[in-house]
């Protein structure tokens, strides 16, 4: 499990919330929750993380810190390893 996945676990969980009312209320995909939250999630957009902080009602700079290479508007960030890929920005 990576730091982000098992924060958003420890956060999801002290509030009480099944992995599918946090996608519903992050407007994402349950399966997203559960892969991250398991470590089968490699890549996460920011668009994610900031939906993911605000509906687990924390700041977003409480998520990005556990993401190697601290913030970034890449389209696919990097969760594991140094937080360096070769995926290009998107236009």
């Amino acid at each position: 499990m990576t730091a982000l996945g098992q924060k958003v676990k420890e956060l999801r969980v002290s509030k009480g919330m099944t992995q599918q009312r946090l996608a519903e209320k992050a407007e994402v995909s349950h399966s997203l929750i559960s892969a991250l939250e398991s470590g089968r999630r490699k890549y996460v957009s920011a668009q994610d993380i900031e939906r993911l902080a605000k509906a687990l009602d924390v700041p977003s700079n409480e998520l990005w810190k556990l993401v190697p290479g601290g913030k970034s508007e890449q389209r696919y960030i990097p969760i594991t390893g140094t937080g360096t890929s070769g995926m290009a920005k998107s236009a």
